[in-house]
């Protein structure tokens, strides 16, 4: 949920879990939630803040941490920057999104030793590492044909201490 609105909704419904959804890039920021890379923190900050002061568990999402339709690869630090901006806010969980499905074993595995560089362990990577273009990263389909590196991808992220539950699911062919 990317606004207090959505949040008043959530906590009233009795939700538990509540997610936030960030974007690695300027161009999927400013279509998705007509922001900024930088302005999203200011708009996800109280969403956060509120949730946990209600009890409520935080996942955040990053979407585009490989590959953007608009901008083309996405650059790894960037997506480390969101990340660690998203668990200083206070989520729990960060769920690393290959919203367009063209990110690699490769990428993954650059990706999670980033984070853990920066401090980030296994137990901040919870959420694992998702393939947008199957579905699971965001509840939407992402345009384009999946191009089918769940496997590789979960391999990958597997081998360095994480198990991304729905990349798992995805790469064997579930929904």
């Amino acid at each position: 949920m990317p606004n207090e609105r959505g949040l008043d909704r959530a906590l009233k419904a009795g939700c538990a879990h509540v997610a936030v959804f960030a974007s690695a890039t300027e161009t999927f920021a400013a279509r998705n939630l007509n922001s900024t890379v930088a302005d999203q923190m200011t708009m996800f900050a109280p969403v956060v803040r509120r949730a946990l002061d209600a009890g409520a568990d935080v996942r955040a999402y990053v979407s585009m941490c490989f590959g953007d339709p608009w901008e083309g690869p996405v650059d790894p630090d960037a997506v480390v920057r969101v990340g660690c901006e998203l668990l200083e806010l206070g989520a729990t969980q960060l769920s690393l999104g290959d919203t367009i499905g063209v990110g690699t074993a490769a990428q993954v595995g650059d990706l999670v030793r980033r984070f853990g560089a920066a401090g980030v362990g296994a137990a901040g990577l919870g959420g694992g590492v998702g393939d947008g273009a199957r579905g699971d990263e965001d509840g939407a389909r992402a345009r384009g044909p999946p191009r089918r590196h769940g496997h590789p991808r979960t391999w990958m992220a597997e081998r360095l201490g994480k198990t991304p539950a729905s990349a798992v699911v995805r790469a064997l062919g579930g929904a």
